[in-house]
Formats: C-alpha cells, sequence, structure tokens
C-alpha cells in the first residue's frame, strides 16, 4: 500500500465523525490535476488545479442560494 494512501486514509477515518470529508475531496482533486492527462506539459498542469479550486469554491458559495431554489421547486419537502 502506497504510504500516502495510507497516511490520508487514517486521518481521514479519524477526522469523518467531525464532518470533515474535504480532506478526501482535495486528496482526489489534486492527484486528478497532477496527472499527464490534465496537460501534457508539468509546468502547465497547475492551470487544471486552478481551475478545480475555482470551481469548488462557486460550487460552496452558491450552495445556499440553490437550496433556496430548491426549497421553492413544487413537490419539495423541505419547510418554506
Amino acid at each position: 500500500m502506497n504510504p500516502v494512501l495510507a497516511v490520508t486514509g487514517g486521518v481521514e477515518a479519524l477526522l469523518a465523525p467531525f464532518g470533515c470529508p474535504g480532506l478526501n475531496l482535495a486528496a482526489i482533486t489534486a492527484g486528478l490535476a497532477a496527472r499527464a492527462d490534465a496537460h501534457p506539459d508539468a509546468g502547465r498542469r497547475w492551470v487544471a488545479g486552478a481551475w478545480a479550486v475555482c470551481s469548488m469554491w462557486w460550487w460552496a458559495c452558491s450552495g445556499p442560494a440553490r437550496c433556496r431554489c430548491s426549497r421553492r421547486c413544487p413537490g419539495s419537502s423541505w419547510p418554506r
């Protein structure tokens, strides 16, 4: 087993009861952005990471607005 995977998996298991799934998501995103599929030139792979960070920030910041919109949908079981 890869030691990095063992450490991140162990830390994730310890922090999971406290609602901290972001460590695993960040590790997966960093791994995807560092692959050769992200960009053939290793010096330009940071662009994939930057876009991943921007998209995660957008999803995080727009979450409350998306929840408010889904509460207004017909048939929603959420209290208005």
